[in-house]
This record gives structure tokens, sequence and C-alpha cells, in this order.
């Protein structure tokens, strides 16, 4: 008798093939089948994207903004590195919260935004960020915020530049009553590019959003977060679905502090709606309360009180714990050292505030010690009226040295701003200052080598400014008597030899080691900048100018004027062009490209001559430069090229980001940017200074490195390294025009 056995098997693997083959050929049909609906599904939604954004001409809206943030660890005396190369300081239930109400005006080109009322309390120590619309993403360092990504859709999937580096996926159908929901999951194909993963709710009807739901994971492309979770509803308006409530959940570390940041917008289009939410509405626990504000704006007053003048019915209810000045009466030490002190002023409508001491310690070898006493006064009105008191007195010097400077702002629509400023004050012969104070004391007392050259002037000095569409204008003229300065110290008092270099630098017959000729200078400063395609929103009633990787031309004229009180004579005149621009998945490039001339020379002090930042210790360091923050040489002597005479100078970086070492899983991990650029200057009699240079930054989250080389015109070869910080000081950020 024959086994059937095998003829069973035989034939059940015939049927087991036979299910397989035609399974996957359904399968194959139905991957066709689903993959040409969501081709469709993705062509109609970005047609309509389009419609949405030529048809809607003027969208006007109300909102409501609730924000929470719970602050678990925050630094308490070196912000930029607590946490990083120190431990971090533990003060777990920290909380900040803030309620916003206000108007907003969306239109093709601008984004207005008035805020009608704010209120705001929490135990806060110089907490870095207030607001979700500070909050900055880095994609290849281009820092978008996050209301410029919502209304662009900046790096989101749903965009055609974007479409072809996400894949999709239809996830499941919901049927509504008149229609068919998409349900469609996203991710970016590659880890480095785009970052945003989630799932969108799609109207089949419409082919618009009707539910987005966003996560955004670091990977070394957010800046100063970990994770960002995003979830947007939206409601329809005039036949198109408009962004109705947001919610955010934002896991942070900045600059030290970590914790969550809990924020949600409501809004209501059409004609703005009073509404007066109660802080009782929203539930706050403090672990710890403490020191806290309150502040209530409307669109013509700030006023703001503190618990020194409500102190009592503020305790009574549980809500503070202590005061400001009970605080600092009981902590002296720490707060005119090391914290300095914020005290409320002028009926509570105003600030007092006193920088810690040792923020205003150095050394050099004109003065030997000296110290810094800076008092700042705010006052919360329109104009946004500041005082400053800087007092300068010196162990090597009986003169005590001073500046006060006053600042407002006027014609808010052009974002007016005025400064004046007078005094008796040390300054860098260079006042773009080429040598930071921290890093000239710490060369002088402990390397025994002074780089800075330094020079006093009793000055009287004013600067206005404007912004009108696309064109900036600054106007700056000042008088001052200026005095040379010399070394009252021949060495370090940590050194028994060695000798200082002479403050002031060697270039006869204008200047030597003997100084300059004393004399009085009249000078007026006239820029003008025009930056292509600008965009604005308003804040405040305050225009403020979104950034641009278009082109900006800027031309600045300087007038040394001769006059019975003064000995100038000299015109200067600089054109130039700066441009920044992002190449997607190759970092961020940026050029800044000028050239001056003397047009009249005929009397020009070495204080007036044209001076180029270049670096000869051994540390980098952001430039003051009012124009530009990367116009700085690595290798180039302090006073080498100065000119007065006609120059070119151009400088281009090149920030890669993670896209040369992150794709390689050793380095990934490490985040490592690398940077790479060219520096070039030309002036008279045919001196040329070429400088390439490479880079590495965010080393351990901290540290950047960079390698040199020089070449003048005497074929003189400088191969040198440079180390630095990540962090942005913002000592440019006042001036800066890009």
């Amino acid at each position: 008798m024959n086994n059937p056995v095998p003829a069973v098997r035989l034939a059940c693997s015939a049927v087991f093939l036979f299910y397989a083959l035609t399974s996957d050929l359904c399968a194959q049909v139905l991957d066709v089948s689903s993959q040409a609906e969501l081709n469709q599904l993705l062509f109609r939604l970005l047609e309509q994207s389009h419609e949405v954004q030529r048809r809607i001409a003027d969208v006007q809206s109300s909102y409501f903004k609730s924000s929470e943030i719970y602050i678990d660890n925050y630094p308490e005396k070196i912000p930029f590195l607590s946490g990083i190369v120190f431990p971090p300081h533990s003060d777990t239930g920290i909380i900040y919260a803030r309620w916003l109400q206000g108007d907003w005006i969306i239109r093709k080109k601008d984004k207005f935004q008035s805020i009608n009322r704010k209120i705001e309390l929490g135990k806060v120590r110089n907490y870095p960020i207030k607001g979700i619309e500070e909050y900055l993403i880095n994609p290849y360092k281009k820092y978008n915020t996050l209301p410029y990504v919502e209304n662009n859709f900046y790096m989101l999937p749903f965009h055609e530049e974007n479409l072809s580096k996400y894949t999709f996926e239809i996830y499941s159908k919901e049927k509504g009553v008149f229609n068919v929901f998409y349900k469609l999951n996203f991710k970016p194909k590659n880890e480095f590019g785009s970052f945003v993963s989630g799932t969108a709710l799609i109207d089949s009807a419409s082919a618009q959003i009707v539910f987005l739901h966003l996560n955004i994971y670091a990977q070394n492309k957010l800046n100063l977060a970990d994770s960002l979770t995003i979830a947007v509803k939206f409601t329809e308006h005039n036949k198109f679905y408009l962004p109705e409530k947001y919610q955010y959940i934002y896991y942070y570390s900045i600059r030290g502090y970590s914790g969550r940041h809990e924020l949600f917008v409501s809004i209501r289009y059409g004609e703005a709606e009073e509404s007066n939410p109660s802080i009782r509405d929203i539930k706050i626990k403090m672990q710890n309360p403490g020191i806290f504000s309150y502040h209530e704006l409307d669109q013509n007053t700030l006023q703001l009180y503190t618990e020194d003048s409500v102190y009592e019915y503020r305790r009574s209810k549980g809500l503070v714990a202590d005061s400001i000045l009970s605080y600092a009466v009981r902590n002296p030490f720490r707060t005119v050292v090391l914290s300095g002190l914020k005290y409320p002023a002028f009926n509570a409508n105003g600030l007092m505030n006193f920088a810690p001491l040792w923020t205003g310690f150095g050394f050099n070898a004109v003065e030997s010690f000296y110290l810094r006493l800076r008092m700042k006064i705010s006052l919360n009105n329109p104009q946004n009226f500041t005082h400053e008191l800087d007092l300068r007195p010196s162990l090597a010097e009986n003169t005590l040295r001073w500046k006060q400077t006053f600042t407002w702002e006027y014609l808010h629509r052009l974002n007016g701003k005025g400064e004046v400023s007078f005094g008796n004050y040390i300054f860098q012969i260079n006042e773009n200052d080429p040598v930071l104070p921290v890093i000239n004391s710490f060369y002088s007392l402990f390397l025994n080598q002074n780089f800075a050259s330094y020079y006093q002037k009793s000055f009287v000095k004013g600067t206005f400014s404007i912004s009108a569409g696309a064109f900036d204008f600054r106007l700056i003229t000042e008088y001052s008597d200026r005095n040379p300065l010399f070394n009252n110290l021949e060495r370090s008092p940590l050194f028994r030899t060695g000798k200082y270099l002479a403050n002031n630098p060697d270039r006869p017959p204008v200047i030597d080691a003997s100084g300059f000729v004393k004399h009085s200078g009249l000078t007026l400063d006239l820029d003008l900048s025009y930056h292509f395609g600008r965009k604005y929103f308003l804040k405040d009633q305050r225009k403020i100018p979104l950034g641009s990787e278009m082109p900006v031309l800027f031309a600045n004229y300087r007038k040394g004027i001769q006059s019975p009180v003064s000995q100038t004579d000299f015109d200067q005149v600089i054109i130039g062009i700066q441009v920044k621009r992002k190449i997607p998945g190759y970092g961020i490039s940026t050029l800044d490209l000028q050239y001056g001339n003397f047009l009249n020379n005929r009397r020009v002090e070495f204080v007036d001559f044209k001076h180029f930042n270049g670096i000869q210790t051994l540390f980098l360091q952001q430039t003051s430069d009012r124009w530009s923050d990367i116009r700085q040489f690595r290798t180039l002597r302090y006073y080498e090229f100065s000119t007065n005479r006609y120059f070119v100078e151009l400088h281009y970086i090149h920030n890669f980001g993670g896209a040369l070492l992150n794709n390689f899983r050793l380095y990934s991990r490490l985040n490592i940017h690398t940077t790479a650029g060219l520096n070039l200057l030309i002036t008279d009699q045919e001196k040329i200074y070429i400088e390439p240079f490479l880079g590495l930054e965010n080393l351990f989250k901290v540290f950047k490195v960079q390698i040199a080389y020089g070449v003048d015109y005497t074929q003189i070869n400088r191969l040198t390294l440079r180390i630095g910080f990540n962090f942005n000081p913002g000592l440019y950020q006042k001036y800066r025009r890009i």
C-alpha cells in the first residue's frame, strides 16, 4: 500500500504556494492602488494650499494664550557652563506662567500682532526665554522661530520643496457625516535634513488639513531643545480650514535650564471679542513659591507691580514667600558680588538693575586692577526709556572714569531708537573691542602679555536710527577730546622678569610708543542699508523685522569736521553687500564684502583710521562690529593693516552643521559641526592678506576649534590654532545688520 503522506504534503505545498502567490499579487495591486490614492491626495493637498494662499487676503482674529513653564534645573552662577562643565543647581517646581490676550492681522506679506492684556507670575531667576515665539528651530543654524515655521510650512512635509524628503502612509480612513477623512502618517526618509514626523487628518472633500500632530526630536537639529510636540486643530472659516487651537509641549535644555514648557493657544476669527480670563481658572501648583511679579499690559501703558508694593496681600494669599529687598538684605555678599540686584522703583513703574561686582572686575597694564560699577534704570513707558551709569575706578590712576547713556524709542512704526551718551572714559583704539576685557585681563595678569591698546576721551555722542520698509538709516555724531594713555605697570605683579609691550601701536608718524598728539575731534557718521524682501510683524505697536536670506546692501559715509574746536579733517566712504543663504542639505553660507576709501585724508588721527578685527590670543571671540558678526581675522595682528586710504575686505564662512560628520555612525552621536571659510584683505601699497580656515564646532556642546593659515604681502606664514565657545554672548546684537 502506497504511503499517502508525501502526496498530501505535495498537495498542501501546492495550495500554500498558490495562496502565497495570490496574496502577494493582491498585495502588490493594493499597494499600487493605495500609492496612487496617496499621490493623488498629496497632489490635491499641495494644490489646495496654494489656493488658500491666493484667496486669503486679510484675516483678523483674536487670541488667548496660556503658558506654563516648569523649571527643573537652573544655573545659579555661570549660566553658559552650569550643567555642562559644572553640576546644575536643582530647584524643582519653579514655575513661570503667562496669559496673553490680543489681536492678530495676517496679510499676504506681513503679520501684525498686538497684545491687549498680559498677566505674568512665577519665580524666575533670569530665565532666558519666556514665550514660544522666542524659541528657535535650528536646521543648519538658520534660527527660524516657530511662528515663522507655522506660517510658511518651513521644513514641514506638506510643502512641494520638502515632499520628496518624507515617507507617507495612509494609516486609516474615517467616515464623517458628508465626507471621508484620511489619517496620514509621515516621517523623514533621512534622519539628517527634515526632522518633523507625525500624523495629519485630511478632509477628502476639500483636501485640507483638519488636525495636525507633529513630533520634533532633537537629533542634533534643534537649538537648545530636546524635543517638541505640537498639536493643531483646524476650524472651517469661509470654506477654508484655519488653525483654531494649538498645544505645545516643549522639553528644553537652555543655558543650564531644563524642564518643560506647556503652551495652549486659542484663536477666534472675525472681529476681536473681549475676554477676561481669570487666574483662578488655570491651576498652578507652586511647590516653592517665591519672587514673582505681575504684569498688565494694554495698548498704551505697561504697569509693573511687585510683591514689595502689595506684599502683605500676597503673603496672606500664600502667593509669595519673601520679598526682593528682604532677600537682598539677608544675603548681602551674594547680592552685591555674585547675583546683583533688580529692584522696582518709581512707584513700581520702573526697574533698577545693579550689576554684580564680579562682572566688572578686570586688569590691564594701564589701570592695573580696575572695577566697573554699573547701574541701569528702566522705565516701563511707551518710549522704553533707560538710563545707564558706568563708574570705573582703578588702582594705578587717580582718575575716576565714568560715562552715562540715555536710550529711548520713538516713531514705533518706524522702529525709531535714540541714544545719547557722554562722559570721560577709557576705550580701545579700535572701538570694536578686538580684545575682550576678560581675555585681556587673563593674558595681562597671568601670562604677562598685554594686547589691548587704550586711549581716553571726554565725549558727547548721539545716535538716532529709523527703519522704513526695506531701508535702515542711522545717524551718529560725536565730539570728543582724545588723550593718549601709557602703561603704568612694567610687568604683571605675578612676574619678576619680562616687560609689557607699549600701550600705543608703532605706526609713525601718526602714532608710536610715545602716543599720539592730543587733539579734539568732531565726527559725523551716516549709515544706510537696504534689505531685499524684508518683512515685519507687529508686536506691542512696534514693527519687528523678520529674518531673510535676501542680500543686504549697505553704505557708510564718515566725516571728520574741521572747526575752531576740532582738528580732524577727512571723508571716508564704504559700500558693501552681505548675503546669508541656506544650501539645503549642506548648511548655510555667509558672505560679507566691502570696499572703502578715504576721499579726503588731510587730517586723520590714528583713532579714526580704518581698523580691522584681528586675533593674537588663543581664544576666538564675537566681535562687537555694528555691521557684521563674521568680520574677524583669525591670524591678523591688531593694528598691522590699519589704513587711512582704500581697502577691500572680504569674509566668507560656510557652516556645514552636521552634514559631513553626522553621516558617519561613529561621529553622529557626537554632533560635531564643521565650518570652513576665507578672509581676504587688500589695502594701499598693495598690501594683501589671505586667510583660509577650517573648524570643528559643538565639541562637548560647548567648545569650538579652528585652524587658520594666514599669508601676508611679505610672504610671512602664520599657522594658528584658535579655540572658543559655542554660545553667543550677544555683544554685537545691538548693532548687527543681518
